[in-house]
C-alpha cells in the first residue's frame, strides 16, 4: 500500500469543480456538519457519492420545498433524487 499525502487533503464535501457536468445523485440524509470556518450548516449526504453537499440558505430552501423536508433526516424508504448543476 503506497502513502500519498495528497490522499490526507481531500474534502469531504463537493464544490463546483466535483460536477462538471449534470449530475443525479440520490438523497440519502442530512446532518448538521462543523466547516472549517467553525460555521455550521446542514449537509446533504448521497448514496451514490462520498461527498456531501453543505447547503447554503437558497440550497436549503430549494431541496426543503422541492421535497417537503422539515426534519434534518430523510427517512431511508424514500430516499429522493437530486440533480446537481454547475453554474458556467
Amino acid at each position: 500500500m503506497v502513502l500519498l499525502a495528497s490522499s490526507y487533503d481531500q474534502s469531504k464535501f463537493l464544490r463546483a469543480e466535483d460536477v462538471p457536468q449534470e449530475k443525479t445523485l440520490k438523497i440519502k440524509g442530512v446532518s448538521e456538519e462543523t466547516m472549517a470556518d467553525q460555521s455550521q450548516k446542514l449537509v446533504v449526504w448521497f448514496t451514490n457519492s462520498k461527498k456531501g453537499l453543505p447547503l447554503n440558505r437558497t440550497n436549503n430552501r430549494t431541496i426543503r420545498g422541492a421535497y417537503s423536508i422539515s426534519r434534518p433526516q430523510v427517512p431511508r424508504r424514500t430516499h429522493r433524487r437530486a440533480v446537481l448543476l454547475r453554474r458556467p
